[in-house]
């Protein structure tokens, strides 16, 4: 959907939605398509997962994470799913 708010993942939790988006380079900047994400999924936060050692801030609840933040992500993933009751 151009101009539309794309995300590489989303995750909502008690009423609160975090945005993810990956990078592959770690000379990037604040895309037209990170202000949408944020504004229009009203998310808190949107961390911007790429390959550099150091976290730090981009703009406003826009922050840069290195892949040591990644394994964060995905234990928290893994709990959220983890205590999700089984249908069946």
């Amino acid at each position: 959907m151009p101009g539309g708010a794309e995300l590489d993942l989303l995750i909502v939790k008690n009423g609160r939605r975090y945005g993810f988006e990956c990078k592959y380079t770690e000379k990037f900047s604040v895309t037209s398509s990170m202000k949408i994400a944020l504004k229009d999924l009203k998310l808190e936060p949107l961390d911007v997962i790429f390959p550099g050692r150091q976290s730090f801030p981009l703009a406003g609840q826009i922050t840069a994470q290195g892949p040591r933040y990644l394994a964060v992500i995905l234990i928290f993933i893994y709990i959220f799913f983890a205590n999700k009751p089984k249908n069946g």
